[in-house]
């Protein structure tokens, strides 16, 4: 009986105890969900874009000291302006999620990849880059390394070539050796086994592709480290994208292009999102601006935007206007040279008298030579843009085309309060007029000026009593 009682007693202990662990227990996980998590590292941002036309971005930390990598899941406010390469701290919580769910983010330092791709000591910047032409489990595409050799250096038809697009579409800042841009085919099998487990060929498993591609690359004694940038043109890849790329660069700077069928122009696309372009929009279409590759960007070559072209350090304005020397009710005169005949070619309005971040470049394009991707509606007329960034490389705001002018028609901003009006035109080159409003209506009828910039000055306004 005695005995009964002791284990009675031991059990009722040992039940106490469970209960107080697992209580305890309970309560310390708890805790550690709580638990604040910051995490250190290095930012990639890709830009997908998907064949249906739609887009989206992908944030991944590379953690400092580690071999770690995590997809970040974070709302709008806190992605603008992010760019590859950036070091930065990221808030989170424990336990860690997949993707890692970011509550707070710090900039701690500028991408140390950024490149400015502008030449220096009179010599231009050499384009350096890898070209891997993949050829997935027996896909056999219409374009082998030869090919894309014609398309990159020799004349490819319509008297084309990528070299020369470098050349013409960055005023000369930009070159394009052969010996500095490698281009090796690449088949790979449906499946095979890596240093992480097996990979099947047919799944878009592109860290595979890569990690293949590479090594083929380096037993040929080709390193990666060398070159800034590495493209990848795929056939037999199953992928949803049709193109894919890293914005700005890091410890990658690559691009992507799936189903590749010989579009150079798409290269020239994803290429430009390396160079820290953002996409070319208008009327608020992201992709709508089809004066730039980084919009539309079918079906031919054509030099990216004027904004992009001045973010990329490449041209500069004939003229730049603001409150200090645009007066209010006078019209000046500007000549715009063709866009591709001098790196001095566009007109620069920055409306300080009525406040905000815009600028607005003014440029006057034909469609000949490297532009003959420029569709008839916008040759030989007069493109204003607005663009609120600054002549960095990687500036996260996007261009707008917000006005296309032909002879005789003016461009009226009320919001900013100037007018543009495109006057003449021969194929070398547009005049135009500019004036700053000091009225939406004319308010002074003896001042001499034209307040509200319709033309007509004093009593020759119908403000005034004119006919």
């Amino acid at each position: 009986a005695l005995a009964r009682m002791r284990y009675k007693r031991s059990a009722a202990s040992l039940c106490f105890v469970t209960f107080i662990v697992c209580l305890c227990s309970a309560h310390a996980r708890q805790i550690l969900m709580d638990t604040p998590l910051t995490l250190t590292g290095e930012l990639e941002v890709l830009v997908i874009e998907l064949k249906s036309g739609e887009s989206y971005y992908r944030f991944v930390l590379y953690e400092k000291g580690t071999n770690s990598s995590s997809e970040l899941d974070m709302d709008t406010t806190l992605r603008k302006g992010l760019l590859t390469g950036m070091l930065v701290v990221v808030n989170t919580t424990y336990p860690r999620s997949s993707p890692l769910k970011v509550t707070g983010l710090e900039v701690l330092q500028a991408p140390s990849g950024v490149k400015n791709y502008i030449g220096s000591n009179g010599k231009p910047y050499q384009f350096k880059s890898i070209t891997y032409l993949l050829r997935i489990c027996g896909a056999t595409g219409n374009y082998k390394r030869q090919d894309i050799e014609q398309m990159y250096f020799g004349n490819a038809p319509g008297g084309t070539s990528w070299q020369g697009y470098w050349r013409t579409c960055s005023w000369g800042q930009v070159s394009m050796d052969p010996s500095q841009n490698i281009i090796l085919e690449v088949d790979l099998p449906c499946s095979g086994t890596l240093p992480w487990g097996t990979y099947f060929g047919r799944e878009c498993e592109l860290p595979s592709w890569m990690f293949l591609a590479k090594n083929q690359a380096k037993q040929m004694g080709i390193l990666e480290e060398n070159y800034q940038n590495i493209i990848y043109l795929m056939n037999g890849d199953g992928c949803s994208f049709g193109g894919m790329a890293t914005v700005g660069c890091g410890r990658s700077c690559a691009a992507y292009v799936s189903s590749f069928s010989g579009n150079t122009w798409t290269v020239v696309h994803e290429v430009g999102h390396t160079l820290g372009l953002q996409h070319a929009s208008r009327g608020g279409d992201e992709y709508g601006d089809a004066t730039s590759p980084m919009g539309l960007s079918c079906c031919n070559y054509k030099c990216y935007n004027t904004p992009q072209s001045w973010q990329l350090g490449w041209i500069q304005p004939v003229a730049a206007y603001d409150q200090s020397n645009m007066m209010a009710g006078t019209w000046l005169s500007a000549m715009l040279p063709e866009y591709k005949s001098t790196s001095s070619n566009f007109v620069h309005v920055r409306p300080t008298w009525a406040g905000g971040s815009q600028a607005y470049f003014i440029s006057f394009r034909s469609n000949e030579g490297y532009d003959v991707g420029l569709r008839q509606e916008f040759a030989y007329k007069v493109l204003v843009y607005a663009y609120a960034g600054s002549n960095v490389p990687s500036d996260p705001n996007l261009s707008q085309l917000v006005a296309v002018l032909s002879p005789g028609e003016v461009y009226n901003n009320r919001e900013q309060m100037f007018n543009i009006k495109f006057q003449t035109k021969t194929t070398a080159s547009a005049s135009i007029m500019l004036c700053r409003l000091s009225a939406a209506a004319e308010t002074s009828c003896f001042d001499g000026l034209d307040n509200d910039c319709n033309g007509l000055t004093d009593t020759q306004d119908p403000a005034c009593g004119g006919g």
